[in-house]
C-alpha cells in the first residue's frame, strides 16, 4: 500500500482526479474476486518484496507538495524505522512548519494553527498506519476487518480491498489486476477540524534500493487539488530516537493539557466560547 502522505494536515489546505471515465466507453470485464491475502501477496511482490525491508532499518523520504492552482510548492521530509518510529515534517509557504511524529508508542502533532497535540482516536490510528515498517506484511494486525471488492477505473479493472480500523473510518485501497500496483485510494480522513473525505490516484512508481514505491500521487479533496512527488529516498542513515518524542521533554504533560482542552472545546463549543 502507497504511504498515507499525511492527509490530516494536507487535507486542511486541500487528494486522485483523473479524467471523468465515458459512460458509454467499453470497459474489461472484472476478474474474478480473489482473497485478501492473494492481493496482498501480490502487491507485495510487485513492489520488492520482503527483502528490501528487511535489509534495512530506516528510510528517508523527501517529497514535493504542488498546490497547482494556488501556486504553492511545499516540502515533506519524513523519516521511518524498522521499529515503526516516525517524523514527518512539512514545511508550506505562509502556513508554516508541521511535525508529526512517533516513538512507537505516543503520537504527536505540532503546528502553527493547533500547537502541539498528543493525538489519540483516529487521528493517532492515521499516523500509526502511516508509520508502519512494511505496511502491508502489517495489513492484518492494523485493520481488523478487510473485504474484498471488484471495481474499475476508466475501463481497467481493478481489486480493491475495504480496510477497517479498529478506531476511525474504513480506507479503500485499489489495486491495477494485471501490474498488482496501487493505483487508488479512497476514504475519509480524520483532522482537527473534522472528517474530511479523500481521493488519492498513484500515477506514476519508481523504484529506489529494490523497492518500488509512489513517485507521484495527486490527490483531491472538494475543491483543492495538490500533486507530491516523491524526490529522494535514503535508507539507513543515522538516526537519533530522540527525534521522535514529544517536543519539549518535560512539556508532555503541557501537550497533554492541551489535547483535553481541545477536545473539551469540542464537545462543548458555548462553554468555550465563554471562557
Amino acid at each position: 500500500m502507497a504511504t498515507l502522505l499525511s492527509i490530516p494536515f494536507l487535507l486542511l489546505m486541500t487528494a486522485p482526479v483523473g479524467a471523468t471515465p465515458d459512460a458509454g466507453a467499453a470497459r474489461a470485464p472484472a476478474p474474478p474476486l480473489r482473497s485478501a491475502d492473494q492481493i496482498i501477496a501480490d502487491s507485495v511482490k510487485a513492489t520488492g518484496g520482503d527483502a528490501p525491508w528487511k535489509s534495512h532499518r530506516s528510510m528517508e523520504t523527501t517529497t514535493i507538495i504542488d498546490y497547482a492552482k494556488m501556486a504553492i510548492t511545499g516540502t515533506r521530509i519524513q523519516t521511518i524505522t524498522s521499529r515503526n518510529k516516525s517524523l514527518a515534517i512539512t514545511n508550506i509557504p505562509n502556513v508554516g512548519e508541521v511535525r508529526e511524529g512517533t516513538n512507537g508508542r505516543v503520537i504527536w502533532s505540532e503546528d502553527p494553527v493547533n500547537g502541539l497535540r498528543l493525538l489519540s482516536g483516529a487521528e493517532a490510528a492515521q499516523f500509526r498506519i502511516e508509520s508502519t515498517w512494511n505496511l502491508e506484511r502489517n495489513y492484518r494486525k492494523l485493520f481488523p476487518k478487510i473485504a474484498v471488492k471488484a471495481d474499475s477505473d476508466d475501463g481497467r479493472p481493478l481489486e480493491c480491498l475495504e480496510l477497517t480500523p479498529a478506531v476511525g473510518q474504513p480506507l479503500t485501497a485499489c489495486y491495477d489486476a494485471e501490474t498488482h500496483l496501487q493505483v487508488l485510494q479512497k476514504g475519509v480522513a480524520a483532522t482537527p477540524q473534522g472528517d474530511v473525505p479523500f481521493t488519492s490516484r498513484i500515477k506514476s512508481w519508481k523504484e529506489f534500493g529494490g523497492l518500488k514505491l509512489p513517485e507521484l500521487v495527486e490527490m483531491t479533496t472538494g475543491p483543492i487539488e495538490f500533486s507530491a512527488r516523491l524526490t529522494n529516498v535514503a535508507f539507513d542513515k543515522p538516526v537519533d530516537d530522540k527525534r521522535f518524542e514529544v517536543p519539549g521533554g518535560k512539556d508532555k504533560n503541557k501537550a497533554k493539557e492541551k489535547t483535553k482542552e481541545s477536545a473539551r472545546e469540542k464537545t462543548a463549543p458555548g462553554d468555550a466560547m465563554a471562557k
